[in-house]
């Protein structure tokens, strides 16, 4: 193991090495695939509320300036395309995904400032990608965006060496050289294994590794390394002789198009932060006396070097409020919960057997929800009842096979939500309930249950009974959500898992009728030849009158071939 794969080593063994949410996963392959219809890809955004208040902020805010207003998630998609939504679900991950705590602690580092050059080198390589006619102007943002997140897996992993670097250094090309020096690998090194192991496009990690490589060997690399490294040197505010040097030898831009694309960067720059919830704050360095501050710069001006949250903008002194933490403690369990949700639908796609499906569903909602009291009915193979059913591991096992409710029932609030296929609640409550749902309220000795529709091709296939957990809480509305989406999917594992017995039952009749039309078909050929000798025999015997011997040697010939 050389010194670099050691420190990579040793940065994923600090869990300072930043996943991607299992959401953003999907979202990005969903995005990436052309074939897939934008309103699949409004589902995936629509279970992930944060998301989808993102998606909705930013589609209506003065950055687009559009006269309605959006509602829809499918609508606000549709809108903006697949690779926009791309680039708001990774900018808002990635600024959650690292603990603000510990970048925090490092002097000299400005945590909005860095988000500053980031949404800036971002917005400046869309602008020349455009320029230069590049393909792919979105991939050209989101490797801007990320083009020094290498820093921050670095300041997470070696702070102190880190602050070090910061104090005693000036240059970009200096800090290179220390980070080599102090830690074994630079920030653009580290940025482009991140990103790899994040498992996005090679040329994206190639554009980060090299944008601090001298211009003339940029010169002749591809277009998106080009785009970056320019894009970081404009948004670093050099000097404007270097800037049209540079742009003339890496990209061939003249200086009235350097100065056209650089036009207005800063004010998208805010409207973008400021549609996002992001806490951004300009380098004083990169600050005209005058500059007119909107309202995302003023309120950061002079904080701290820490961020906001999601939702909620940093007070004048950078504090992070209360709120923000909790917003960010919320958002953490969310997708640990969104993690394990997806580890529990593919064991549920694995699953194979109804109850070994039944056991995953039953395990899922206790580790996700502490729901330990559930109840399945479903459907039988006539469709008229509904059969108590749980897993072998269940307590409610013995009892549930005793529980058996027809179909054409109508007083039950159960049987009324499997024909109407809509989540309900059974609770006392001094409601006059029907005998059934008495029954199973006693069975949980509960005061109420939540039912829990399965289908399946709009086809009912049962329901499903959840007691109310110990601690006595309601779900809240996005783990209703989640429980729905499990149920969904237990709902299409049984469904096939029936199909596919039905098929096999029916594939079996098939080949028994097809082993008989065989057979019938061979004793039809066997028969023809045999009743050709049996009628021969016939001439033989009457030829042969005479001959008592041969006349009883045919007899036995004319039996065999009777009997076969």
């Amino acid at each position: 193991m050389n010194e670099k794969e050691i420190i990579y080593s040793k940065i994923l063994k600090s869990g300072n090495f930043p996943t991607l949410p299992e959401i953003l996963v999907k979202l990005l392959d969903a995005c990436e695939d052309e074939e897939r219809p934008l309103y699949e890809i409004a589902d995936i955004i629509s279970k992930d509320p944060i998301l989808s208040f993102k998606v909705l902020q930013l589609v209506n805010s003065a950055y687009y300036g559009l006269r309605h207003t959006f509602t829809s998630i499918e609508q606000a998609v549709i809108y903006l395309g697949a690779n926009s939504i791309k680039n708001i679900a990774v900018t808002t991950a990635i600024y959650q995904v690292f603990e603000y705590e510990k970048i925090k602690k490092v002097r000299r580092f400005s945590w909005r400032e860095f988000w500053w050059h980031s949404l800036l080198c971002a917005t400046l390589a869309k602008r020349i990608a455009r320029q230069i006619e590049f393909a792919n102007l979105d991939e050209a943002y989101l490797s801007g965006l990320l083009h020094d997140i290498g820093r921050i897996v670095l300041i997470s992993t070696f702070p102190q060496e880190h602050q070090t670097i910061l104090e005693k250094t000036e240059s970009s090309e200096n800090v290179l050289w220390a980070e080599k020096q102090l830690i074994g690998v630079t920030h653009c090194e580290v940025g482009a294994w991140l990103v790899r192991k994040w498992q996005l496009t090679s040329l994206l990690a190639d554009a980060i590794k090299y944008h601090h490589q001298p211009a003339e060997r940029i010169a002749e690399s591809f277009p998106l390394i080009k785009i970056i490294y320019f894009a970081n040197l404009l948004s670093q505010q050099q000097d404007e002789d270097i800037i049209q040097e540079t742009g003339d030898v890496v990209l061939g831009l003249r200086e009235a198009e350097i100065s056209e694309l650089a036009s207005g960067a800063t004010e998208e720059v805010e409207q973008i932060a400021h549609s996002l919830g992001i806490g951004i704050r300009q380098p004083r360095e990169a600050k005209e006396p005058q500059q007119k501050k909107n309202a995302a710069t003023a309120a950061v001006e002079d904080g701290d070097s820490g961020g906001a949250g999601f939702s909620g903008q940093a007070d004048m002194r950078g504090r992070v409020q209360e709120s923000d933490f909790k917003a960010e403690k919320e958002l953490r369990l969310r997708v640990k919960n969104i993690s394990l949700l997806s580890a529990f639908l593919e064991e549920l796609m694995k699953a194979g057997e109804s109850e070994k499906m039944i056991e995953v569903f039953e395990r899922s909602v206790k580790v996700l929800f502490e729901l330990k009291k559930v109840l399945f009915f479903l459907l039988d193979r006539q469709k008229v009842l509904l059969k108590g059913t749980t897993s072998a591991t269940n307590p409610y096992r013995q009892m549930s096979r005793d529980l058996i409710m027809p179909t054409k029932g109508r007083s039950s609030r159960l049987v009324k939500a499997y024909h109407g296929q809509e989540t309900d609640c059974l609770e006392k409550n001094g409601k006059v309930l029907s005998m059934i749902d008495e029954q199973v309220l006693a069975v949980f000795n509960a005061e109420k249950a939540l039912i829990i529709p399965i289908k399946a091709d709009n086809k009912p296939l049962g329901i499903i009974l959840l007691g109310e957990p110990d601690s006595g809480l309601d779900l809240s509305e996005s783990d209703m959500k989640l429980v729905q989406i499990i149920a969904r999917q237990l709902g299409l594992c049984l469904y096939l898992e029936r199909m596919k017995k039905e098929q096999q039952t029916e594939i079996e009749s098939e080949r028994r009728a097809a082993i008989s039309m065989t057979a019938r078909k061979f004793a039809h050929e066997v028969n023809n030849p045999l009743g050709i000798i049996s009628n021969y025999l016939t001439s033989l015997k009457l030829k042969l009158v005479d001959e008592k011997n041969i006349q009883e040697e045919l007899g036995i010939i004319d039996e065999e071939i009777h009997r076969i």
